[in-house]
């Protein structure tokens, strides 16, 4: 899986792993990157302050489908594609400069585990490659048009909608 994959690379390359639960405990949290995966919350400045750079792997092509469940939302939507981004960590939610950003075409057909499945995939490449690379890749700010942001309130409408929930 996905992040057993990314702890086994981190354990590789001797890069500390440190969960949400243990930040929030930790004031001496420092390095120079952090990176956040799949995670639903928002890191406060504070929690972060101790970095050099703060990168976050989002499911969706950035700017669109800023917060929850953007593969969700990419199929609600009849997206033709979808991908992964990595983008920096600022005080908004998945507005940050993008570090890199890889896309595939979705099919009709296709569920959200297998568009999940695909985004783990690319999304290990990118992140591989972006924190290899990270001396030499200029992020480029995300441009507000074409944005859209969904809450846990929207995904709890769509799920309603969907399936009755």
């Amino acid at each position: 899986a996905w992040f057993s994959a990314l702890d086994q690379w981190s354990v590789a390359n001797q890069i500390p792993t440190i969960s949400k639960e243990t930040l929030s405990e930790s004031s001496e949290f420092r390095g120079d990157i952090a990176v956040s995966c799949y995670f639903d919350q928002i890191l406060s400045p504070s929690e972060i302050a101790g970095v050099k750079l703060a990168l976050n792997v989002h499911n969706s092509l950035l700017p669109q489908h800023r917060g929850i469940a953007p593969i969700e939302w990419a199929l609600n939507n009849g997206d033709r594609f979808q991908g992964v981004t990595v983008h920096s960590i600022d005080e908004g939610i998945d507005d940050g400069a993008i570090w890199g950003q890889v896309s595939f075409e979705l099919e009709p057909s296709m569920t959200p585990s297998e568009v999940h499945a695909l985004c783990r995939r690319d999304g290990f490449i990118l992140i591989t490659h972006v924190l290899r690379h990270v001396d030499d890749i200029m992020p480029r700010e995300q441009q507000a048009t074409n944005a859209s942001y969904h809450s846990f309130e929207d995904l709890a409408k769509l799920q309603q909608e969907q399936w009755g929930n």
